[in-house]
């Protein structure tokens, strides 16, 4: 066993040596399983696996709130929480970096965008959810600067992308296309479409 048996130190009068004391409370002369899969893989006795299944279980989830160290079903809730399903062929580790480098690619690309589109109206795609309730499919992007702006229809990705919004599809130049190449995270899209 890894943990101290602390159990014993509030049994003291207990005989420790009867088969119902060690089938119960526990029996430091068992091993525990190399693989542990349920609670009985502790193999010590009742309350103890109970115990130290409950206190492993809890030493897990803290470790594992930091997303690059969870593994299993840990790291299944995630990508609940995160709504981003696992790909198949991915280990734990892979899909854990997968995770956050998909929240952090919009959020880096961001920033940069405004740097090499100064001036020009920019949405995120978190931005775009809100049009929902008022969306007309055959009016076209409206200006952003419009006070009805929200009555547009933009089919548009739910994460990683950036819109950008020009009068004029010219205002586009090469040294703006040649820092997107340098700059923009992996796996963000930037979309630019006239108004």
């Amino acid at each position: 066993m890894s943990e101290p048996f602390k159990i014993y130190d509030y049994l003291p009068f207990w005989n420790r040596e009867e088969q119902e004391f060690k089938n119960l409370i526990g029996d430091l002369s068992r091993v525990e399983f190399a693989i542990i899969t349920n609670i009985n893989d502790l193999n010590t006795g009742s309350i103890h696996n109970a115990i130290y299944w409950h206190k492993r279980f809890a030493e897990r989830a803290v470790y594992e709130t930091n997303i690059l160290n969870s593994t299993g079903v840990m790291l299944e809730w995630w990508g609940n929480i995160t709504n981003i399903p696992k790909p198949y062929p991915m280990t734990d580790p892979q899909y854990a970096q997968y995770i956050v480098d998909t929240i952090n690619a919009e959020t880096i690309t961001f920033p940069d965008a405004y740097g090499i589109f100064p001036g020009f109206p920019l949405r995120m795609s978190p931005n775009y959810p809100c049009w929902a309730d008022q969306c007309f499919a055959d009016v076209g992007v409206l200006s952003p600067t419009n006070p009805n702006y929200h009555k547009s229809a933009d089919v548009s990705h739910w994460n990683d992308a950036v819109y950008v919004y020009m009068s004029n599809i010219s205002q586009f130049t090469q040294a703006m296309r040649a820092r997107l190449i340098q700059g923009v995270a992996a796996g963000t899209g930037i979309y630019i479409g006239i108004y």
